[in-house]
């Protein structure tokens, strides 16, 4: 995403080694650069190999700060809240129960210690989802708790979801300052969607439907495992014991496997398909032959552009800076001209883009009823709903880009990583319609960390 104060048209890349290099798209520096930079860019977009780059929230701390607020999900560093003595009373309470049921007394006594613990592991999911997956409590033991102890717990959950990434650049409103940076990653599990609390692996993967997702749930935060697969014990097992094998979770399935090693395979499966490009990369798991593949990053791209305005802001999509309209022939010329030239130049011409733009669509519900929460996800179904109901459907393209005037968000663009769907909030130009389509084709933002007093680790932000 792109923050609406930002009107110079620059990328930052992350490239292999965790270098980073910033690049001026128009800046006038010399041919020699300009060719570097193409390179640069070419490096990030087509490599086979897994794009690593995080999004790092800018700050006026210095990098040693930084570390100290991302050390808690060191997988070497347990969370203080982990020690708290109410999950060791709850675990007690829980076992003294599961052996000889309880009385009304101590009932109301799990009941307590249940709402005491529940702080505890909200706080621990936010802090060290890695230590809040480890100590959830069992579901053979959730579901034999009492109800009223019961809505107190967190719930083991599994099945087939959408595990969804967005990058966004925020500002303040008030000022057009550039405030932070932010990767938001949600879950999306039996029609439910959950914000997401990762770790491990998790944090490099980019946008994967319909894969085999594992967590621990509260409210409407889950904290993800970093594998799928749950290996049963002997109370869960349903199949007979006198069965070779083992017995394992994923997706919410109960699957035989016949060694530890053809198990250990079919986890590695899964890693392999969880770090190729694309969405819809996690069939790959099922087959033998696991590769890195290009073709998300490759080829000749169609484009689904949706113009789209409210009841309350009605008329095409104009552009915040130069009340420029976003007509179609402006939408054509900014897609298969710009961003499609663009695109071939920095990957000798191993992609391009040609766009189909729809005509003005009016979305259901009023622009502040869009702008609330996450109501912006909504948005996003609702145009290309409208789209197909005009008779074109986003199923049948590569990307889709929603544009519409500024309704007040504090972004000028927001997109999937690794996945089709960006939103152009009043800000149609190259740079920003650029970004968000680098977003989808699988980037990341690059960690820079720039210093206010010219130094190498000094004060200064990302």
């Amino acid at each position: 995403m792109v923050s609406v104060g930002q009107r110079r048209p620059r990328l930052y890349l992350k490239g292999q080694r965790g270098f980073s290099q910033r690049v001026d798209m128009f800046s006038p520096f010399p041919r020699r650069r300009r060719q570097l930079a193409s390179v640069l860019a070419l490096a990030i977009l087509f490599n086979l190999l897994p794009l690593r780059a995080q999004a790092s929230k800018p700050t006026t701390t210095s990098p040693q700060e930084n570390s100290r607020k991302t050390s808690a999900r060191s997988p070497d560093r347990r969370s203080p809240l982990a020690q708290s003595p109410v999950l060791e009373e709850f675990r007690q309470w829980a076992e003294q129960f599961k052996l000889g049921g309880t009385i009304a007394a101590s009932e109301q006594t799990g009941r307590e210690l249940a709402r005491r613990r529940r702080e505890v592991m909200a706080r621990l999911m936010d802090d060290d989802p890695r230590r809040a997956v480890e100590m959830a409590v069992p579901a053979g033991i959730r579901r034999k708790l009492p109800e009223s102890v019961r809505r107190e717990v967190e719930e083991e959950v599994s099945g087939y979801g959408d595990y969804l990434v967005l990058v966004s650049d925020e500002i303040d409103p008030r000022t057009s300052e550039f405030v932070r940076s932010r990767t938001e990653r949600k879950v999306v599990l039996d029609g439910k969607t959950y914000e997401a609390r990762v770790y491990g692996r998790k944090e490099a993967m980019t946008t994967k439907l319909n894969i085999p997702l594992r967590g621990v749930v509260m409210g409407d935060v889950i904290a993800l495992a970093e594998s799928p697969v749950r290996v049963l014990d002997d109370d869960a097992n349903d199949l007979s014991a006198d069965a070779p094998g083992l017995d394992a979770e994923v997706g919410g399935r109960v699957q035989r496997f016949e060694s530890r090693e053809q198990l250990e395979s079919f986890e590695e499966k899964l890693k392999r398909s969880e770090t190729a490009i694309g969405p819809g990369v996690a069939a790959a798991a099922k087959s033998d032959d696991v590769t890195a593949q290009s073709a998300w990053t490759e080829g000749a791209k169609t484009v689904l552009l949706m113009r789209i305005d409210f009841s309350d802001v009605p008329g095409e999509p104009v552009e915040s800076y130069t009340n420029v309209k976003l007509t179609p022939a402006r939408a054509q010329a900014l897609i298969d001209t710009e961003c499609s030239n663009f695109y071939k130049s920095n990957s000798y011409n191993k992609t391009s883009l040609k766009v189909t733009t729809t005509p003005v669509l009016r979305m259901p519900q009023t622009s502040g009823w869009y702008i609330t929460g996450t109501n912006y996800l909504q948005l996003m179904s609702d145009a290309r709903a409208a789209a197909k109901a005009a008779g074109f459907d986003t199923a049948n393209f590569n990307f889709d880009l929603v544009a519409f005037s500024n309704i007040g968000f504090s972004w000028a663009g927001l997109g999937y990583v690794g996945g089709k769907g960006s939103w152009l909030h009043g800000y149609f130009d190259l740079h920003v319609t650029a970004h968000e389509l680098g977003h989808n084709y699988g980037l990341n933002h690059a960690n820079f960390w720039m210093t206010t007093d010219g130094s190498v680790n000094g004060v200064g932000e990302s």
